[in-house]
């Protein structure tokens, strides 16, 4: 029995943990151990009772959902083993009932999860404070009875204390009565008179001195029994209960005492009543209201809460009958006289809903439990009265009925918005398959899907449900991108229906529409930026491609071919043709035709009039459309039999700042827009600068091939023809005068001496006017140094140098060049020659060429931005997801079928591989960009091993695979701790994925003067030598579906990649062992420490 003896109130408090979570179990356990309590715990209900029926223990935590006993039903079997225990509760918020009804059956209180230890730990300490009063109360009432019961075997036996007093001096004193006062009887009986009252304690002195004079006199107005103090020989202070009455003896009045030592029973009832005070406290202070009613309908008592349940004070209730705490209905004062009669039957009432009311008049909703006090005679004399307020019982009870069609409307909201999250990130379908699929979402995700169709309407398209029809109950919203509007849903119901707060559609409805807009606006901004993207990827390859045909082909007709076929594989016009401007400028000749499926019956080489919209064109320099044409003036103009024209594009090719030719394209469906014209001027650009190749090639070849000549004149005469030396120098001078580059002869200090004619076509100025003038009076003040420094080498060098530089124009302005000159000593004088080179149509192509690489890096800061703004995008949802799905998990698992519970299961972890994923794609993305960055300190590797085992041990344990650890403490280096637990989290989930159930995995360490080395060794489905190339490619995934190996399929093949750069970057390596299929394989992460 708890507490029957007085030394197990000062043992230490025994507890009992009765409940099948072992989380719980651990938890709780350890935090009443720090308490200083002993704990012991049970995994069941039968384990509970094996364990009461061994031990005995104060108190008992018991869950009310044990696997195979409930909770509630084992109150009752716990106190008939021991009746002193005390018994809380733990139960879930929708078990409230159940715990109320637990604390009828004899619980003491209750808990509910999440467990708040603080409240916990205060029920703890008032039960076992309680169950120490009760027990104090016990052992008083106890010994008050051995006390009482040796009082009565004293008087039987005439053990008492008695005397005789005569005279303020005893007569006769037996034993008992001296030893009472720690005398003997000869030393009472010799005591002089009054010397008795000395032992008398001061403050109860007079009125003992008082009532034996009276006695020895024989008054009759004398107190026959009363208690008073006394002192012992040895100075304690004793109680003594005295019995007198006036006797004669030896014919006078004297007083015949009986005294009893009852310094016990006056410390045990000082006990008891400290105890009673304790329990009367505890009593007021209980959670629950209590009343006590007599049978004439007044309240005799009733405790704090109850006073704050009603609003009254102590006082005012005491005035109050019973029937005035009731409301004024079938359900209030109605059905509280009904229990009243039934109370006055001697009836239990247990847990009856009743309605009370407050002070102010207000109902509230009442848990009524009443049990009948009955007197010795048997008769109904009062009730204790237990009232448990239930009005947010009711309330939640209403709201919970409501709740349930609000919650599985929402659920089906959220799988809308998740099917069509998943459908927009689906890469493998068509915009139409999105658009369509999601109109399927729709109606199953609105209240009433059997009436519901929608329509989506973009880019001129309208996609509808079968069952479509506008109606006057609508609901529309417009897709956005960014701020404008390029599209709508439209949600209708085929009949009417009842009008709600906010219409015939829900608030809620409202908000999902809305949400459905906004991941197609953002859907289809993507996809347009995507098309963007590829679109301008296509037109810099196909410019590129243009680019290599102007330097690979000399002749320009085939190049311009090339260059044609570039720019309309972007264009898609249906025809289309390249021309060349005669010299007059006046007529055009097309020397290349591109009539597509078109029938062209005019001759190819037709010398053709530029009018028109031509001669708009070259009028203007600039790219034009019309996408009219036939409804033009300038269709007259065209000859018979030419292909029908509905659209034109024309582009100048531009040499010089003059028009030498025309690119035109028609038939393009939809027409031509001001982006074509870009892009088509763009390569016309480029076959101007193909046109110029050909030309000045042209150009160089005639000279060169009549510089052959002259020479071949020269050497065969010039023997014979001395005489004729300085016509032949004239000839040479002619044929230097006829070259494009620029001879020039100078003294070393840059002093021109001669310079051919073709430099008035490059600076204005003509050969006389330069001869004697230095060079580098014409050189741009910026390139003059590093003009003179070329110079310098050149004169002490004797070699050919070169440089590019700026030469200013007659005009003012500077042109850019190229120069190249050496020293040659003629006579033993020193003179330079050398040649100067128009860079001007060079620089335009460079400009060209770093333009293209200014746009490259801007789209290269697009990719950037594009990946960080869908990993924000992507997360931002995944989060939403993860989130509400954990929330309904933990929260609201027990409300929802199982059904949507496995939805919500699917959701969650749907969404938790599918942010893993997203992680892996952005820290692939970092490594590729060099964005990673490292954070590297010294750390113990023992404990990230074994935290990524326990973020992986579920995974491992649903698949039935085994872990084992053959560790150190210590195993230190110096890495970046978050991203070498990426590594060992990826090296494990793969062994553990290609690991069949009741597999096994190992991880290990070795430790090596050079390097340290962490091996996960698996007995899994190993590698083939084809398989292990591919391990750490990106996405190199080995396929293993539908092969039998019972393996988890999961991933994008990202995780060992990502690895194995990381260890890269850690100058580090992952080596790879397997001996086949099978035979499991063995990934050693290795870490040099130097």
């Amino acid at each position: 029995m708890i507490a029957s003896e007085s030394q197990q109130l000062e043992a230490k408090e025994r507890i009992l943990i009765v409940d099948d979570d072992e989380d719980i179990r651990n938890s709780l356990t350890l935090f009443l151990k720090e308490q200083d309590y002993e704990i012991e715990v049970a995994k069941d209900g039968q384990d509970g009772l094996e364990k009461i029926v061994e031990k005995s223990y104060n108190l008992v935590l018991l869950d009310i959902r044990l696997p195979d006993i409930d909770g509630i039903k084992l109150i009752i079997p716990i106190k008939e083993k021991q009746p002193e225990i005390e018994i809380i509760m733990i139960t879930g918020n929708d078990d409230i009932n159940s715990a109320i009804n637990s604390l009828h059956k004899g619980a003491s209180a209750y808990i509910t999860k999440p467990l708040n230890l603080d409240e916990l730990l205060t029920n703890i300490k008032n039960s076992i404070e309680k169950q120490h009063l009760i027990a104090e109360k016990q052992q008083t009432e106890q010994k008050l009875k051995e006390s009482e019961e040796k009082y009565r075997e004293l008087t039987e036996q005439s053990l008492v204390g008695v005397a005789i007093m005569q005279d303020n001096v005893f007569k006769f004193v037996n034993q008992r009565y001296a030893e009472i006062g720690s005398y003997n009887v000869k030393e009472m009986m010799n005591w002089q008179p009054g010397e008795f009252f000395k032992i008398v304690y001061p403050d109860d002195r007079e009125r003992v001195m008082e009532q034996s004079t009276k006695k020895q006199r024989g008054d009759k107005d004398v107190i026959n029994h009363y208690e008073f103090r006394a002192v012992a020989k040895t100075g304690n202070i004793i109680w003594i209960e005295l019995y007198s009455k006036t006797i004669k003896y030896k014919g006078r009045p004297a007083a015949f005492i009986t005294i009893i030592d009852i310094t016990e029973r006056k410390k045990a009832e000082k006990k008891l009543k400290e105890s009673e005070e304790k329990y009367r406290e505890l009593y007021e202070n209980a959670p629950n209201a209590y009343f006590s009613v007599k049978s004439d309908k007044f309240i005799k008592g009733c405790n704090q809460p109850a006073c704050e349940l009603l609003g009254y004070n102590k006082k005012e209730i005491l005035t109050m009958k019973v029937f005035d705490l009731y409301y004024n209905s079938p359900e209030g004062l109605q059905k509280a006289k009904r229990l009243f009669k039934q109370f006055l039957e001697g009836k239990n009432i247990q847990d009856e809903e009743i309605q009370m009311k407050h002070k102010n008049g207000n109902p509230f909703w009442t848990s009524l439990t009443v049990t009948p006090i009955r007197n010795q005679k048997g008769e109904i004399v009062e009730s204790r009265s237990m009232v448990i307020n239930i009005t947010e019982r009711k309330e939640a009870e209403e709201a919970l009925k409501n709740s349930e069609h609000d919650l599985g409307e929402r659920v089906k909201e959220l799988t809308c918005l998740y099917e069509l999250s998943k459908l927009v990130e689906n890469l493998n379908i068509s915009l139409e398959e999105v658009l369509q699929r999601t109109l399927d979402l729709i109606p199953p995700a609105w209240q009433f899907p059997e009436i519901t169709c929608s329509r989506i309407s973009f880019n001129g398209q309208e996609f509808k449900t079968k069952n479509f029809m506008e109606t006057e109950w609508k609901l529309k919203v417009g897709i956005k991108r960014r701020d404008e509007i390029i599209g709508t849903i439209e949600v209708y119901y085929l009949k009417d229906k009842p009008i709600f707060d906010e219409g015939p559609f829900l608030k809620e409805e409202r908000n999902l529409i809305n949400a459905c807009a906004e991941i197609l606006g953002r859907y289809f901004e993507r996809k347009m930026v995507e098309q963007a993207i590829q679109n301008r990827n296509k037109e810099i390859l196909m410019l590129l491609d243009a680019s290599r045909a102007v330097l690979q082909y000399n002749d320009f007709e085939i190049a311009q071919k090339r260059i044609f076929n570039c720019c309309n594989n972007l264009i898609g016009a249906d025809a289309g043709y390249v021309a060349v401007l005669n010299a007059s400028k006046k007529e055009y000749q097309k020397i290349f035709i591109y009539p597509g499926s078109l029938t062209c019956e005019v001759d190819p080489d037709l010398q053709m009039s530029i009018r028109g919209m031509l001669a708009k064109v070259i009028k203007s320099k600039k790219g034009l459309a019309q996408n009219d044409f036939s409804n033009t003036d300038w269709i007259n103009f065209l000859p018979k039999g030419h292909i029908p024209l509905k659209n034109v594009l024309i582009a100048p090719l531009i040499i010089n700042n003059e028009v030498n030719g025309i690119m035109g394209l028609t038939g393009r469906e939809g027409g031509f827009t001001d982006e074509e014209t870009r892009v088509v001027t763009a390569f016309a650009e480029i076959a101007s600068i193909s046109l110029f190749n050909s030309q000045t090639l042209e150009s160089l070849e005639k000279s060169e091939q009549k510089y052959k000549r002259l020479s071949n004149i020269l050497e065969q005469k010039v023997e014979e023809r001395t005489i004729e030396l300085k016509d032949s120098e004239e000839k040479i001078r002619n044929l230097i005068n006829n070259i494009s580059d620029i001879l020039f002869e100078a003294e070393p200090s840059g002093i021109l001496t001669y310079i051919s004619p073709q430099i008035t076509d490059l600076i204005g100025y003509q050969s006389e006017e330069l001869i004697g003038l230095n060079f580098m009076d014409f050189v741009q003040i910026e390139d003059i140094n590093s003009f003179k420094e070329t110079a310098d080498k050149a004169l002490k060098t004797k070699k050919v140098v070169s440089i590019e530089c700026r030469i200013k124009h007659k005009k003012g302005y500077f042109l850019p060049i190229s120069a190249r000159w050496s020293m040659v000593e003629i006579n033993n004088e020193l003179k330079v020659f050398g040649l100067v080179s128009d860079n001007t149509e060079r620089k335009k192509i460079d400009d060209m060429i770093k333009r293209e690489i200014k746009q490259l890096k801007e789209l290269d800061q697009i990719r950037n931005d594009l990946v960080t703004r869908i990993s924000h995008e992507l997360n931002t949802p995944l989060i939403s997801i993860l989130n509400g799905s954990q929330y309904l998990l933990d929260f609201k698992n027990n409300k929802m079928s199982d059904e949507i519970s496995n939805i919500v299961k699917i959701i969650y972890q749907g969404g938790y591989r599918l942010k893993d994923m997203v992680d892996n794609l952005i820290t692939a993305y970092e490594i590729e960009t060099e964005q990673i960055i490292f954070n590297i300190k010294r750390e113990n590797l023992i404990p990230i091993i074994k935290e990524c085992v326990e973020d992986l041990i579920f995974r491992a344990e649903k698949r039935k695979v085994f872990i084992n650890l053959e560790l150190p403490t210590d195993l230190n280096t110096a890495v970046d701790k978050r991203m070498i637990k990426k590594v060992i989290l990826n090296l494990l989930s793969n062994a553990i994925k290609n690991t069949q159930p009741n597999g096994n995995i190992y991880i290990r360490s070795f430790e090596h003067h050079n390097f340290l080395d962490i091996i996960i060794r698996d007995t899994g489905v190993g590698l083939t030598e084809k398989e292990k190339p591919s391990l750490f490619k990106k996405f190199g995934k080995i396929e293993r579906y539908g092969k039998g190996m019972d393996v988890d399929i999961e991933g994008p093949g990202l995780g060992l990649y990502i690895a194995n750069e990381i260890v890269k970057l850690h100058v580090g390596e992952i080596l790879v062992k397997s001996k086949g299929r099978n035979k499991g394989s063995t990934f050693i992460l290795r870490l040099f420490l130097k």
